[in-house]
């Protein structure tokens, strides 16, 4: 993960979820790490709120096997299609 707002991403997650910083790496799926889909929904909101961006929590996030390199992968999409003005369309 480069892109330098991962590592602020990364933080409000953690923090959410109250778990360690160092336990989100990319391999490491959200249910591994015992992020329920109400705590994902609650970051993904503070995210947005940050961000000033929706993001589809549907498909492929609200799956606990979805590890925390693609939640970062959506959201930092998500973000940049913003700034682009695209539109994300969510995972089938």
């Amino acid at each position: 993960m480069q892109d330098p707002r991962s590592e602020a991403i990364l933080d409000l997650i953690a923090d959410n979820a109250s778990i360690d910083r160092t336990r989100l790496q990319p391999d490491t799926t959200l249910d591994e790490l015992g992020i329920t889909s109400l705590t994902l929904i609650e970051a993904v909101f503070e995210i947005e709120t940050r961000y000033d961006v929706e993001i589809s929590v549907d498909g492929i996030l609200l799956s606990p096997e979805v590890t925390v390199g693609q939640l970062m992968e959506r959201v930092l999409a998500t973000i940049d299609a913003k700034a682009g003005g695209t539109q994300i369309k969510p995972a089938s």
